[in-house]
């Protein structure tokens, strides 16, 4: 608890501050502002942002959905790059590049294209997470691309154990063409467990945001940028997967 408690009195201190300045790019980076204010300077994506703690931003009048963790598939080596060369699109930006971008459920087939649908499947049999593709036409499905439990449980339970959401309001000041950021609340939470987590995806209260694009910019221009298989939640539906903590 001594972290959460630490974490709790850094809160208050950043309240202290009110407005702060963006020390990132766009409107959109209050994560980064956020850890930088709290002094984080290496970043591992599979471990916590703050003393075992993951720290997620929500700003006001944004996307409702809250990114989670990025897991890559564990079926087999290089799924990612099969995904985008069998189901990819020409991009618009350059049509000697694929991309593919997606948001798919667990309760429901979702067209993605023309031809190809996609879903979660749990698979407690064989104990795994799969992502169904399903040719429209032929009724055929892959299930090549899959997630073990054992690989969700131990990436979920390290990087998820312990989750602070913190609500902000951003504005941007004219004389300065810079954006300003006020962290106004902070709910911490505890997760559940990998069985709450996978019947969330079933019904539909989680889904993975698929992107994978190119770096359109030199010396990396053509070659495959993988911005992750992320599973992503409402704050609405945090119960499912989470307790709140109240150290009160």
């Amino acid at each position: 608890m001594n972290n959460l408690k630490r974490l709790s009195n850094e809160f208050y201190r950043i309240q202290c501050m009110n407005w702060i300045k963006n020390v990132g790019k766009g409107y959109s980076s209050a994560g980064k502002t956020l850890e930088n204010i709290l002094g984080k300077t290496d970043d591992y994506e599979s471990l916590p942002d703050f003393d075992g703690i993951e720290l997620k931003t929500k700003l006001d009048g944004s996307e409702p959905y809250v990114g989670l963790i990025s897991i890559v598939p564990d079926s087999e080596p290089l799924l990612i790059n099969w995904l985008l060369n069998n189901y990819g699109w020409y991009s618009r930006k350059d049509n000697n590049y694929k991309v593919f971008y997606a948001q798919i459920y667990g309760d429901v087939f979702t067209d993605v294209g023309y031809y190809y649908s996609y879903k979660l499947r749990v698979n407690y049999k064989l104990r795994k997470l799969e992502l169904l593709i399903r040719n429209n036409f032929t009724g055929d499905i892959n299930s090549r691309i899959s997630w073990s439990f054992e690989q969700l449980s131990l990436r979920l339970n390290k990087k998820l154990s312990l989750l602070a959401l913190f609500k902000v309001k951003k504005f941007y000041m004219q004389q300065n063409k810079t954006y300003y950021f006020k962290y106004y609340k902070m709910t911490l939470f505890r997760f559940k467990n990998l069985t709450s987590f996978l019947k969330a995806i079933e019904n539909g209260y989680i889904r993975m945001n698929i992107k994978i694009n190119f770096y359109n910019k030199e010396p990396y221009y053509g070659k495959l940028h993988n911005k992750g298989t992320t599973f992503e939640i409402m704050e609405d539906n945090f119960k499912e997967i989470f307790d709140v903590i109240n150290l009160e």
